[in-house]
C-alpha cells in the first residue's frame, strides 16, 4: 500500500481491512465442522471414505490459518 497514491488513512483502511481477513481465515478454520467433527483445525488426523464395495480412501486435512495459507504463498 506504500506506493505513493495511497494516503496514511487509505493504507489504515487497507491494513484494517488485511487484519479483518487474517481474523476471519482463522475462525472459519476453527469453527468448520461436520459431524460435530472439527475439519480445519488441525486436529482431524485422517478420515477414510468408503468409495466402492471393497476400496476405501483417505485424506489428511493440514490446520486452515491466515499462516498457513501466507506460508504457501
Amino acid at each position: 500500500s506504500a506506493n505513493g497514491t495511497n494516503t496514511a488513512d487509505d493504507r489504515k483502511a487497507i491494513q484494517d481491512e488485511v487484519k479483518q481477513l487474517k481474523e476471519e481465515i482463522d475462525r472459519i478454520g476453527n469453527t468448520t465442522e461436520f459431524n460435530t467433527q472439527k475439519l480445519l483445525n488441525g486436529n482431524l488426523k485422517s478420515s477414510g471414505a468408503a468409495v466402492g464395495q471393497n476400496t476405501t480412501t483417505g485424506a489428511v486435512v493440514a490446520k486452515l490459518s491466515e499462516g498457513s495459507i501466507s506460508g504457501a504463498l
